[in-house]
């Protein structure tokens, strides 16, 4: 299963990256099984930013099953308390692709 991760920062940055499952911590994998459930995630997409948070970061998920006949699943997130525990998780993937990144420079 690999990842595919954008994050809009706030402060007008993007990052992005695709990272498979396989690639990440064992510990960040067992979180993942955990929280990014297809129920977790349609949640965590429903949620409404709060209005009061200029600053915003909005997050486009895309998983692609190893399967190549299953259809990717595609999720778009924005700060919210309601979705917080995805959020973290997005997070944390976002930061080892970050850091496998730079581990190739």
């Amino acid at each position: 299963m690999k990842f595919f991760l954008r994050v809009l920062t706030g402060q007008g940055i993007t990052l992005q990256g695709e990272i498979d499952l396989t690639d990440l911590p064992e510990e960040l994998v067992r979180r993942i099984q955990t929280t990014l459930t297809r129920k977790n995630l349609a949640a965590a997409a429903a949620a409404k930013p709060n209005p009061q948070m200029v600053d915003a970061s909005e997050y486009e998920l895309a998983i692609y099953p190893d399967n190549p006949n299953q259809k990717p699943q595609r999720y778009t997130f924005v700060d919210a308390d309601d979705n917080i525990d995805v959020l973290e998780i997005l997070d944390d993937i976002m930061h080892e692709i970050v850091r496998r990144k730079k581990g190739q420079s």
